[in-house]
């Protein structure tokens, strides 16, 4: 997060990549330039990263994913206590702390799309409230771990 924030900016007249919190992440939806976003206690209407040759290695390994289709999802639980994911099908947003980028090796829209349909069922919601909800913060929201992502049984999707 930290690495990052210097070359953040708050600009919708440029193509840089746009950077996503998990505030930003709805079930299906992308927020970015319709709700404020909150980062490292500054806020932004528009946040985007500026491209720049002195990016430290973390930040340009996360950028190396901005240009493929990916899933991207929320690290804190929604409302309900659901999972929250997006198909970012153009490669136009990179994930902030807190988010996971999921990709499909030979980049499938299709494939993407069937996989952020099955994270946002009600099957996936009560999975994130059975096995997440006893390790809840105190304000009752749940974050999403790694392993219980890498953990899920997804369906045949095909």
């Amino acid at each position: 997060a930290y690495d990052i924030r210097p070359y953040v900016e708050d600009r919708d007249d440029t193509d840089w990549p746009r950077l996503i919190t998990t505030g930003l992440i709805d079930p299906f939806e992308c927020r970015w330039g319709i709700d404020r976003c909150r980062y490292l206690k500054a806020d932004y209407s528009f946040p985007v990263i500026r491209p720049d040759e002195q990016h430290p290695a973390r930040v340009k390994k996360r950028l190396a994913l901005k240009d493929r289709p990916k899933v991207l999802i929320a690290g804190v639980a929604g409302p309900g206590r659901r999972l929250e994911a997006f198909v970012d099908t153009e490669g136009r947003y990179c994930g902030a702390v807190s988010t996971y980028t999921v990709l499909h090796p030979d980049d499938s829209v299709v494939e993407l799309e069937r996989l952020c349909e099955f994270l946002n069922t009600e099957e996936v919601a009560h999975l994130v409230a059975s096995i997440l909800g006893g390790a809840s913060m105190g304000s009752g929201l749940l974050t999403i771990r790694k392993d219980f992502l890498l953990d899920l049984r997804i369906p045949n999707l095909s």
